[in-house]
């Protein structure tokens, strides 16, 4: 399963407008899904420069997936080679839209306890092992 929300929506966005995006999916299907779904028209607000998207490289070229289950660590760590490998080629990382999060669980008493570890894994621990992996590449972007 990939991201069919917000991920999904500022994956094709930040692509049509010309930017890299290494987009991480929980699955392998899930890369293979994103980068065979058709960008969205941009509303007039948001059009960029029409000519931006056709001097850059065209989408297909800007998106790169990587499987990232954000609860395992390799996962994360495999994240951070495939942007550092997209760094050297010219890119550098400037936003990280750290955006995993799930809903396991309902009523108190209805809900098990692991739910809630599970949920706490994804949504809590996830977003910070990704921000403190990320970090350090995140930081060479403002070190010239």
């Amino acid at each position: 399963m990939y991201s069919t929300g917000f991920g999904q929506l500022s994956t094709l966005h930040f692509t049509e407008v010309g930017y890299r995006v290494v987009a991480g999916c929980l699955t392998a299907q899930g890369c293979e899904e994103l980068q065979s779904v058709r960008p969205p028209l941009l509303s007039s607000c948001a059009r960029p420069n029409v000519n931006l998207l056709s001097q850059r490289t065209k989408r297909k070229d800007l998106l790169s997936t990587v499987v990232c289950n954000v609860t395992k660590e390799t996962d994360v760590i495999d994240a951070v080679r495939a942007v550092e490998a997209a760094s050297t080629r010219g890119a550098r990382l400037w936003a990280i839209v750290n955006n995993a999060g799930i809903v396991d669980g309902s009523l108190l008493d209805l809900t098990q306890v692991s739910q809630y570890r599970n949920t706490m894994e994804v949504n809590f621990l996830g977003l910070v092992s990704v921000c403190k992996h990320f970090l350090r590449t995140y930081m060479q972007t403002f070190i010239y």
